[in-house]
C-alpha cells in the first residue's frame, strides 16, 4: 500500500509501495481483473484478502494502523470488487 506518515506505528514493511491511492488502487484493479476475475472460469471459487487494516510494522491494509484513515475510496474498491461473480 502507501504510508501515511502521521498514521503509522513504527515500521515500513509492504510488499510493493505507490505514492498515493490512485497508484494502489489501479494496482488493486489489474490484480482482481488478472488474478481473480479471469481464473473464475477455471474452477476459483474463492478468495481472501488477509490484512483489513495495517498491523505493527507492515503497510498492506486498506485502514491505518490507527483505523483513523481509510487508504482508498470505499466506493472505487465496491465498484472494483462488484465485478467478481
Amino acid at each position: 500500500m502507501y504510508q501515511i506518515e502521521e498514521h503509522m506505528q513504527v515500521g515500513k514493511k509492504t510488499y510493493k509501495s505507490f505514492k498515493d491511492a490512485d497508484s494502489w488502487i489501479k494496482r488493486y484493479k489489474k490484480s482482481i481483473e488478472n488474478d481473480i476475475i479471469s481464473n473464475i472460469p477455471k474452477g476459483l471459487s474463492a478468495m481472501i484478502y488477509t490484512q483489513l487494516s495495517d498491523v505493527e510494522d507492515e503497510l498492506n491494509g486498506f485502514i491505518t494502523f490507527d483505523r483513523e484513515v481509510i487508504k482508498a475510496p470505499v466506493e472505487k474498491i465496491k465498484e472494483i470488487n462488484d465485478k467478481i461473480k
